[in-house]
């Protein structure tokens, strides 16, 4: 399975301002989806929101790959109807996220995700 969905830029901020505190308003978007403490956070509030809102632990978020950049029509990694290049995408970004799932093997959802736009995978 891949889903995607947009990123709020103004609520990745917020969300960084809650767990690191005022002050995180001088970094980019690109500048925070990069900061590893954050990932974790991110992936906890998933895993809660998850479980608040009945899926089973299977469905849960356990991973997240973000890297820099947009997935534009103009660089392959959007089609013309405003759909996400899966194929693409995976392909660019095949070694981190294989560097993310190789370092835990039982991981079964990841999320790629960029500035614009976020991939969730499941590892079969």
């Amino acid at each position: 399975m891949i889903t995607s969905t947009g990123i709020n830029e103004a609520a990745l901020h917020s969300f960084a301002d809650k767990y690191y505190g005022n002050g995180q308003e001088h970094l980019s978007t690109d500048d925070l989806m990069l900061m590893t403490g954050l990932k974790v956070k991110y992936i906890e509030h998933l895993v809660k929101v998850g479980r608040e809102n009945g899926l089973v632990e299977f469905e849960y978020i356990a991973n997240i790959v973000m890297v820099k950049g947009k997935f534009t029509v103009e660089n392959g990694l959007r089609l013309p109807d405003g759909r996400i290049n899966k194929e693409k995408v995976l392909a660019t970004y095949k070694a981190e996220i294989d560097v993310r799932i190789s370092s835990n093997p039982s991981i079964m959802n990841t999320v790629l995700t960029s500035t614009t736009s976020t991939l969730a995978f499941n590892k079969f």
